[in-house]
């Protein structure tokens, strides 16, 4: 069967028939940027000799164009509009206040412009149902905020009016009202026009301002509209990707465009459900490299959320072609804005708490700075140092002491002096940015786009003293950061085309893969906030839900019209994790397209995320790595790092090899880890008393007497004794009483039954630390390997050492029961507890003491009932051989740990504090 060609590729070959000679009279307008320039590359190849480029514009740089005038910024707009507001408003808002409304305002200030409506009796009809709605205005006595109410409704109109005459004063003009002003007033644009030969391609829909002035342009240039719409939705009356196509057609289809396509051919639509956004991502990698480099060629990928582009680009980086991506990656998602960010968040706070800062923000302020790669190993001294204070609140004092010691962070602490203007804090932040040194070419650019950003930010406050308040520059920022974009660049008609939905208008491909097919994604919200109600948005004709809905239906089936293979990814779970439904564009073709074309096909795939590859942070094991390992094997690997490692390798990067330890931060509510210390505290500092001897049932009782005091004295220790008189904290307290008491009355039935068996009992030793070298020769390695721990007790009953250890959590009888495989301890992050007791029979055993003379066990405080729960074989016993095994075991993880090409994050384990 002959391939379909392309909308863009007729239109080549329609403008090099009609113009081949001589394109210089030529205008297109397009309605992307993108398919501006895959035109350009059909018409090359169309016409195969040098020729003279017609000129392209998409919509706003022909308006621009056209009126000689620069279409300003939404940010001046927003500037514009606000002191319109203060010119019309008795008493008008602060800056901060205002910007939660003004995009409302300016947005249906655009719908009027757009639809050409009367501003003046909009706003005065809706004055009038505000009145009906609420209560008459004429009433003599109105309250202060009935006053205030209607004063923002009677001010709308003023509002529009002062606005319109700004942008003219200032020559600072919104696309809509340039438009306008092209389309109604006298303004001839015939000279500029004249004798030339317009064409609208594959343009949607045109708004009454745009419709007027394209015919004004008619009045002296020849025009051409070039529509691509198929007779499956065009005919369909019912059909909402029809709806403007049918408008504009009326009684004049232009039959040349409008195909059947929809109609013949073989077209084979796959749905995917996905638990989640990222594993769609991961589904579309899998299957990006399962095809050949001709299929990628002719392969569009369409982003619903821009949040997933980093996880999709960082899985095809080996693919045989180009990516092309022409949906930038939003400023507001990079680190530099995210670390400024929390900056201006904790200013505004230092506004409101008059110097005080909660530690949770600090820290994450501090954290986001060191992923910026500035003195990262002081922020990490310093996060430690403020966890380990365990101090809620931190003052300007404490912060000066903090400049001080940390003298390389002292540029950026300085940004938290309360005393600090506007002025100083951004150009402070210039130069901080100006620091870091890093070979990422993403971060280098977004470190340039967000110099722009500050320096613009600046000239704004300096221009405008209400900017001066935190608050409003803490909003403006967001406001600018989540505009801006960070565009990667490549040969963009060439390669796998990665694109926003926006930018596939007018483009065809063979291959469609279109990732969050949810119904908030397509057609997602379809009524936006407006302060004009539907009801009055119908009556003076401006634009209705129904136009935006038909909008996204047609961009959505123009793409899929001419492609034979289109794959859609949904998720079943939100980013907030609730459950969510697939596109109502999935369930409308499956009961539409099969009937309507035998040769439509459909597939459901459900997939879950163990089927596919992984994907997470990843950190070379370079030099510096293998260095820091040399020093913790000689040091001595714990138990714990062990299993972190087995659990998750960047996590275990993190905290031993960079040396940022374990989470350690201030705790308003108790953790699991504090509350585990309290316990053992109190069991350390009693069997202390008793160390060489054991303790008596009298002993036992005097401490089931003391526990308040005790655990007092445990909590000033080890947390804080200010934060245990309500709430969760003083249940905790109350819970770990109970335990004791529990763990108390099993020890004293214990000591009775072995008196009364004339069992002997002696306590050895208390948070005893033990350490054994290994043998290294005997496995042809040169550097030192050591294995530490810290037994909790040391008991020796009856002649057999008892190598104790205290478990807060529930230990089941899989935990200490040993398998025949030693070596899949090291593989597995469910076999920490045996991996634990194993290992401390295995250094207990290097002072002498026989294996058949020890036990290792836990005592869980949980199912205390247990009492002790020995290690024990399942099908053989712990013996000399059992503890070679365990160290050839050893052993061979150590040489695997040397020879890791890089630490990954576990995608199966949560993210901890410093991967996530």
């Amino acid at each position: 069967m002959k391939p379909t060609l392309k909308f863009l590729e007729r239109v080549a070959a329609e403008l090099s028939a009609n113009h081949a000679d001589d394109m210089s009279d030529v205008v297109i307008v397009v309605p992307a940027k993108r398919a501006r320039l895959f035109l350009r590359k059909y018409l090359s190849q169309s016409i195969n000799k040098p020729f003279w480029s017609p000129a392209f514009f998409i919509m706003p740089e022909l308006i621009s164009t056209l009126a000689d005038q620069r279409i300003a910024s939404e940010l001046e707009l927003m500037m514009l509009l606000y002191e319109s507001h203060l010119k019309v408003t008795n008493s008008p808002e602060d800056f901060s206040a205002f910007m939660k409304w003004s995009s409302i305002v300016q947005k249906d200030f655009n719908d009027i412009d757009s639809n050409l409506a009367n501003a003046k009796r909009v706003f005065a009809d809706l004055r009038d149902i505000k009145e009906i709605e609420g209560w008459s205005f004429n009433s003599e006595n109105l309250s202060e905020g009935q006053k205030t109410f209607l004063e923002f409704w009677s001010s709308m109109g003023a509002m529009h009016e002062g606005f319109t005459e700004l942008q003219s004063q200032k020559k600072k003009w919104s696309y809509q009202g340039l438009l306008r002003k092209l389309a109604e007033e006298e303004c001839s644009i015939a000279e500029a026009v004249n004798g030339k030969n317009y064409y609208f391609i594959g343009m949607a829909s045109f708004s009454p301002a745009e419709q007027k002035l394209i015919e004004k342009i008619g009045e002296s240039a020849n025009c051409r509209m070039l529509w691509d719409v198929d007779k499956f939705y065009l005919e369909n009356i019912q059909h909402e990707a029809g709806f403007f196509a049918r408008r504009a057609f009326k009684n004049s289809p232009p039959q040349n465009w409008i195909g059947e396509y929809f109609a013949n051919g073989d077209k084979s639509i796959r749905c995917y459900e996905c638990a989640t956004s990222v594993a769609q991502a991961l589904a579309l990698c899998d299957q990006l490299k399962a095809m050949s480099f001709d299929e990628l060629n002719n392969t569009c990928v369409v982003l619903g959320d821009m949040t997933s582009m980093e996880v999709v680009l960082s899985n095809i980086s080996d693919l045989s072609v180009p990516v092309n991506i022409a949906a930038g990656i939003s400023l507001k998602s990079s680190l530099p804005s995210k670390w400024i960010t929390l900056l201006f968040q904790l200013r505004v706070k230092l506004q409101k708490s008059k110097g005080s800062i909660h530690y949770k923000e600090l820290l994450n302020w501090i954290h986001a700075l060191a992923q910026l790669k500035y003195h990262a190993s002081k922020c990490s001294e310093l996060m430690m140092k403020l966890r380990k204070s365990n101090q809620v609140f931190f003052d300007q004092k404490s912060l000066v002491k903090f400049a001080e010691e940390f003298v390389p962070l002292k540029n950026a602490l300085q940004l938290l002096n309360s005393e600090w203007k506007v002025d100083a804090v951004l150009l402070r932040l210039r130069n901080i940015l100006a620091e870091p040194e890093s070979d990422d070419a993403f971060m280098i650019a977004a470190n340039h786009k967000m110099n722009e950003v500050l320096v613009d930010l600046s000239a704004l406050c300096k221009e405008h003293r209400y900017l001066e308040d935190w608050p409003a520059v803490h909003g403006l920022f967001d406001l600018i950061s989540a505009k801006e974009s960070i565009f990667y660049e490549g040969e963009p008609v060439n390669g796998l085309q990665v694109l926003s939905m926006v930018e596939t208008r007018a483009l065809d491909f063979e291959h469609v893969f279109i990732l969050d097919v949810n119904e908030n994604f397509l057609p997602g919200s379809v009524s936006d906030q407006s302060f004009i109600p539907n009801d009055l948005r119908e009556h003076h004709h401006l634009s209705m839900p129904i136009e935006k809905e038909a909008m996204f239906a047609y961009t959505f089936y123009r793409l899929i019209q001419r492609a034979s293979d289109i794959r859609l990814f949904y998720s079943s779970v939100s980013a907030d994790f609730r459950g969510t439904e697939h596109s109502r564009y999935i369930t409308q073709m499956t009961a539409e397209l099969p009937q309507y074309n035998s040769g439509i096909s459909f597939e459901f795939h459900k997939l879950k995320l163990k089927d596919l590859q992984k994907s997470g942070q990843s950190i070379l094991n370079s030099d510096f790595a293998r260095k820091r390992l040399d020093e913790i094997c000689k040091a001595g690997l714990s138990p714990s790092s062990i299993n972190k490692f087995n659990n998750c390798p960047l996590d275990f990067y993190y905290r031993y090899i960079i040396g940022l330890g374990e989470e350690d931060n201030p705790e308003e509510q108790m953790s699991s880890a504090t509350f585990g210390s309290i316990i053992h505290h109190v069991l350390e500092k009693f069997y202390l008393e008793h160390k060489g001897n054991y303790p008596k049932k009298s002993h036992y009782e005097s401490l089931k007497n003391s526990l308040g005091e005790r655990l007092k004295i445990a909590i000033v220790n080890e947390y804080n004794d200010g934060l245990i008189d309500s709430g969760y904290n003083r249940l905790a307290i109350s819970v770990a009483s109970d335990m004791l008491k529990n763990f108390i009355r099993f020890e004293i039935k214990n000591l009775e039954s072995r008196n009364s068996d004339n069992v002997s009992s002696r306590l050895i030793d208390v948070e005893l630390g033990i350490r054994r070298e290994l043998d290294v020769s005997k496995y042809n390695w040169s550097k030192p390997i050591a294995i530490k721990g810290k037994i909790d007790r040391l008991d020796e009953i009856d002649g057999v050492h008892h190598i104790l250890d205290y478990k807060t959590g529930k230990v089941s009888p899989g935990d200490v029961t040993l398998s025949k495989d030693i070596a899949g301890l090291f593989q597995s992050k469910m076999s920490s507890k045996q991996l634990q007791l194993l290992s401390y029979l295995y250094m207990y055993a290097g002072t002498g003491i026989p294996v058949e003379k020890m036990q290792a066990g836990f005592y869980s405080f949980v199912n205390h009932g247990d009492g002790y729960n020995f290690l024990e074989g399942k099908d053989r016993s712990v013996s000399d051989a059992t503890l070679m095994e365990f160290e050839a075991a050893l052993m061979e993880w150590v040489e695997q740990l040397y020879a890791l090409e890089k630490f990954e994050h576990n995608v199966e384990s949560d993210y901890c504090e410093y991967c996530r």
